[in-house]
C-alpha cells in the first residue's frame, strides 16, 4: 500500500510566490511525472483555510487541497481518507 505525504496547516498560501511554494511542497510529497524532469505531481494539502489562488495552483499541479478543521491533528497521527464513488 502506498503512503502519501500530507501538509497540515491552519492557514495555507499567505506567503510569497504560490507557484514556488507549491513546487517546494510537491518536491517533498509529490510523485515523479514520467519523462518530465524536475517536476512532481500529487499529494494532499489539508488546511483550516487555504487561500483561493493557492488552492487553484495546487489543483493545477495535481495535488488535492482540502479545507477542514485540523485542530485535533498532530504529528505522527495516521489519517485514513475514505472516498465515496457515486
Amino acid at each position: 500500500m502506498d503512503h502519501n505525504w500530507f501538509l497540515l496547516e491552519g492557514v495555507v498560501g499567505t506567503g510569497s510566490s504560490r507557484k514556488s511554494a507549491v513546487n517546494s511542497m510537491l518536491w517533498h510529497m509529490g510523485s515523479d511525472i514520467p519523462f518530465v524532469p524536475a517536476k512532481k505531481t500529487g499529494g494532499f494539502c489539508f488546511g483550516g483555510k487555504i487561500a483561493p489562488i493557492f488552492y487553484n495552483t495546487l489543483q493545477d499541479s495535481g495535488a488535492f487541497p482540502l479545507e477542514l478543521n485540523v485542530d485535533n491533528l498532530e504529528h505522527g497521527k495516521k489519517i485514513i481518507l475514505k472516498t465515496l464513488f457515486w
